[in-house]
């Protein structure tokens, strides 16, 4: 059975991802950080810090997963770029290290979206403005 990380499994997305994998047949380790998950679930959570390189890496060490759907982010606030931006380097990084395909998903809290074409691997990130409200 193919292994499958993702980050952020608390989340609106994340959340979602975990039973559909699961149903498709994946192993699921789902990682979370402010919000542990409820009980229950056929998969397992750990607790990961995206911010802290050296945790993602051991977790994705001792994993070992085939894959892993990166989705762990914050929208605002003075966290925001490190775990938006630094958290997906780190991600990346440890992915990449255990041989893991990455598949990393985004929004306008990296990329505006308004390139009128899909976005390449060397394209910047440009965060939208925050909106009032």
């Amino acid at each position: 059975m193919p292994k499958l990380l993702i980050t952020g499994v608390s989340g609106h997305l994340g959340g979602a991802l975990a039973p559909a994998a699961h149903a498709a047949g994946w192993e699921v380790v789902g990682t979370w950080l402010r919000h542990r998950p409820p009980g229950g679930a056929p998969w397992r959570t750990a607790p990961l810090d995206v911010r802290d390189a050296a945790a993602v890496r051991a977790l994705l060490t001792a994993e070992a997963p085939d894959a892993v759907i990166h989705t762990a982010y914050v929208q605002d606030g003075d966290q925001a770029a490190a775990v938006t931006t630094g958290g997906a380097r780190h991600v990346a990084a440890a992915a990449a290290a255990c041989g893991a395909r990455l598949v990393h998903l985004s929004s306008d809290a990296v990329f505006t979206g308004d390139l009128g074409r899909p976005l390449r691997e060397e394209d910047p990130s440009r965060p939208s403005p925050p909106t009032a409200g």
